[in-house]
């Protein structure tokens, strides 16, 4: 296990530490330079930031109605839409994004979604729709239709409903999801090289591209903020609720 955690975490960010101390050390004030390296970053992470948290809003709120249908109603067509689902996560990012950069040239009044948002946002739900939908399915079944069924008795709307009984009981389970879809978002990089408006760039596509220039400083700089972010991530969504569970 320590090898496998040495050979697969420790050696790969020492690595990326050494190649983004080079830009540090080699510079004449190394606190300038480092802010420099750091400062540089902002754009590519912020740009990373608000993509990653509308895709898990965007799919958490695409997948919702599926999970309540799924849970509540299970039937043939509720099994079949599941099972398109979780076939997008089986497909490659960068198959999917080829089909939507086809799908957008090739049919008329598509074209203009070709590099915009919209279709890089599409091409995430398709990919990691069902990383939400697993725990919308957790967060919907958590709602007894005992409550439901005495709020409608007590004369409660719908919308009073969904905003005082399902969705704080739904909450923990929602962003939970949301999370999956933020981290496998966040590591993304097929889709949202051929997907993404021109002038975009987020953390994997700055990586990428500091790597293939041979820029090793700027890609260990990169890939040790994906590191952090992936990490906390991480921490929140997995190790943090295991020990509150326990």
């Amino acid at each position: 296990m320590a090898a496998v955690v040495g050979l697969a975490l420790v050696v790969p960010v020492a690595s990326l530490t050494q190649w983004a101390w080079r830009a540090v050390a080699n510079s004449d004030d190394r606190s300038a330079a480092l802010r420099h390296e750091v400062g540089r970053l902002g754009g590519p992470a912020w740009t990373t930031a608000w993509l990653s948290v509308t895709a898990s809003a965007v799919a958490l709120a695409a997948v919702v109605p599926v999970a309540v249908l799924v849970t509540r109603y299970r039937s043939r067509f509720s099994a079949v839409v599941t099972t398109s689902i979780s076939a997008g996560f089986a497909v490659p990012g960068l198959v999917i994004a080829l089909s939507l950069t086809f799908w957008s040239l090739n049919v008329p009044g598509f074209d203009r979604l070709y590099q915009t948002v919209p279709l890089l946002l599409m091409a995430y739900v398709v990919h990691f729709g069902s990383l939400a939908l697993r725990s919308a399915e957790t967060a919907v079944a958590a709602v007894p239709r005992s409550l439901d069924e005495s709020a409608v008795l007590l004369g409660a709307s719908l919308w009073r409903r969904w905003r005082t009984v399902h969705l704080p009981l739904m909450l923990p389970g929602l962003l939970a999801g949301g999370g999956l879809v933020m981290l496998s978002t966040l590591k993304e990089l097929p889709a949202t090289l051929l997907l993404a408006p021109i002038g975009y760039r987020t953390l994997t596509t700055r990586v990428w591209g500091s790597f293939e220039d041979g820029f090793l400083a700027e890609a260990g700089f990169g890939s040790i903020a994906l590191v952090v972010a992936s990490g906390l991530l991480t921490w929140l969504l997995v190790l943090r609720n295991r020990r509150v569970r326990t």
